[in-house]
């Protein structure tokens, strides 16, 4: 690949919401094995609030179904948790 087309992801902050722990780590290793350093993937969707505010990150990749709290439920919590006029992707993964 050309320096013009390689990207940088070493600075991308990626957030993985799986009640699946096999699922998480998976996606956490491909995740690094392509560049991405900051990673984090949690298993309790309870968490996942007090861990977007704090991590502020990128993009979030988020199951939908999950037995303690949907992804839904989940997103909507992301959602009132980002600033106004700030865009935020979210990839829901089922």
């Amino acid at each position: 690949m050309s320096s013009e087309l390689a990207r940088d992801y070493s600075r991308v902050r990626i957030l993985v919401i799986d009640d699946e722990p096999a699922i998480v780590q998976t996606v956490v290793h491909i995740l690094h094995r392509e560049g991405f350093a900051h990673v984090e993937g949690l298993t309790d969707p309870h968490l996942a609030e007090q861990r977007f505010r704090e991590t502020s990150p990128d993009l979030v990749l988020l199951d939908l179904r999950m037995p303690q709290m949907n992804g839904l439920q989940v997103l909507e919590r992301l959602v009132a948790a980002t600033p106004l006029a700030t865009y935020l992707p979210i990839v829901m993964l089922t």
